[in-house]
């Protein structure tokens, strides 16, 4: 294990974790129990990508006031889009089953 906070990867090895992960979502969309397949290969392609520098990218990030800005940010631009889509005229239906939950339960 490097002691620096980058992890290095090659071109084959990127190949083929993308050629596992398609793989699994072959297996998904032609078999019933594809979802096995497809953790399978998502398993497979970051054993095969990341190897040992997995461990980088469990690391605590250094600057969490980022994630906390991006989150806000995610959500006033969450509130821009629909304000701006309802302005224009758009409707937005909600999914039936949402709002028949109290018969669903």
């Amino acid at each position: 294990m490097r002691n620096d906070s980058a992890f290095t990867t090659t071109n084959s090895r990127i190949l083929i974790g993308a050629l596992a992960l398609i793989l699994g979502l072959v297996v998904l969309l032609a078999t019933s129990w594809g979802w096995w397949g497809l953790f399978v290969g998502g398993v497979i392609a970051w054993i095969v990508v990341f190897e040992g520098d997995s461990y980088h990218l469990f690391i605590l990030p250094h600057r969490l006031w980022i994630i906390l800005l991006g989150v806000i940010g995610y959500f006033v631009y969450g509130l821009l889009v629909s304000n701006i889509a309802e302005r224009i005229g758009f409707e937005w239906v909600a999914n039936s089953a949402v709002e028949n939950l109290s018969d669903i339960i």
